[in-house]
């Protein structure tokens, strides 16, 4: 599994971390966002 991993190309390396960072992000912005509402329920 790991070989199959280092013998790809450069660019799919790439293009397999910019999504895993693009997924990150989204989680934490949807982190933060539930973080927010659960923040305004308990003050209100």
């Amino acid at each position: 599994m790991l070989n199959f991993i280092f013998k790809q190309p450069l660019f799919m390396k790439q293009a397999s971390n910019l999504l895993a960072y693009c997924l990150v992000k989204r989680l934490i912005h949807f982190i933060s966002y539930l973080f927010n509402l659960m923040i305004l329920f308990f003050l209100n």
